[in-house]
């Protein structure tokens, strides 16, 4: 009889986990929506800058991003974000493939927002590198914040990025990071990291990932960052990987913002024309790991 009431018992809190998960997940693509339908509208009737003059210090704010093809047509929802940001950059670059786009083919919905700051460059396909590579090389004495092309930023995402800068000049600031784990001396697999974490100390065992925007300061990476073969060739499909490991190369410890917030409720997918398939490879099939392995054999490094 007792077997028989912890079965029952443990059966219900099962189903009730599930079902907890299910709620949440349908909030969270009742919201995704509302923002959508939202952030169309604004991009529709809106004016707003994307940028500022307004300098912050001796060095200019350059948020640069890149996409493609499946992703081109939501942009201006990304767009639309982060002209509705407290704090504005002094300059925003999207990067495209030149193989893949030119200005004709580009959607009116984005070509709209050049006369609003928007600066369209074209360059090699460096992958998801095109975010920040052609940036570092044609901006070299600029502040850099990188963003996705999936997310609908929050409207203090900038603000709260540039405060911690202004309290810690000399570090690497995300929204979302994970904790690199160790086994004795070795960095753990990928897998066993701890997601999402919620330290805010500066350290060099934090990862901090895209999708949340990230503020790199002047002169914080390597100047092996921008060498191309290299990091094509070591860690192709990894760049959040390659930053990190160039930040450590630099000696410059990462930090997640202190604000206590919760970021799945103020970072908003756009699952629209969401394309997971390079992230999924790279966890289930340990590319992180191998990648991850070769850079820091190739350069000698350790944490």
């Amino acid at each position: 009889m007792l077997n028989i009431i912890k079965r029952k018992i443990t059966k219900y809190f099962k189903e009730k986990k599930q079902r907890d998960r299910n709620i949440k997940n349908i909030k969270k693509i009742i919201n995704e929506h509302i923002a959508i339908q939202h952030f169309n509208q604004l991009s529709l009737n809106s004016n707003r800058l994307l940028t500022t003059q307004t300098k912050y210090d001796d060095h200019d704010i350059i948020l640069s991003f890149t996409t493609y093809n499946k992703r081109i047509h939501d942009i201006h929802l990304v767009l639309e974000s982060i002209a509705n940001q407290t704090v504005k950059p002094n300059k925003v670059t999207l990067w495209l493939d030149e193989d893949e786009f030119c200005i004709d083919t580009i959607p009116i919905a984005v070509k709209n927002y050049i006369n609003r700051g928007l600066e369209i460059n074209f360059c090699a396909n460096y992958r998801s590198y095109k975010k920040i590579i052609p940036t570092l090389i044609k901006y070299p004495n600029s502040h850099i914040i990188t963003i996705d092309d999936d997310i609908i930023y929050p409207h203090d995402m900038i603000e709260q990025l540039v405060v911690e800068h202004n309290n810690n000049p000399n570090l690497i600031i995300g929204h979302r990071g994970h904790k690199i784990k160790f086994t004795g001396s070795s960095v753990s697999p990928y897998k066993q990291w701890e997601k999402n974490i919620n330290d805010i100390h500066p350290s060099h065992d934090i990862l901090l990932t895209g999708c949340g925007g990230i503020f790199y300061p002047f002169n914080s990476l390597d100047k092996e960052v921008t060498n191309i073969d290299n990091f094509m060739s070591l860690c192709p499909n990894a760049d959040d990987i390659w930053l990190k490991l160039m930040a450590l190369k630099a000696n410059t410890k990462n930090k997640l913002v202190c604000t206590g917030q919760n970021y799945d409720n103020r970072f908003i997918s756009i699952n629209l024309s969401q394309d997971i398939g390079l992230n999924k490879s790279n966890v289930d099939h340990n590319h992180n790991d191998s990648q991850l392995k070769d850079t820091m054999a190739y350069y000698k490094m350790h944490f």
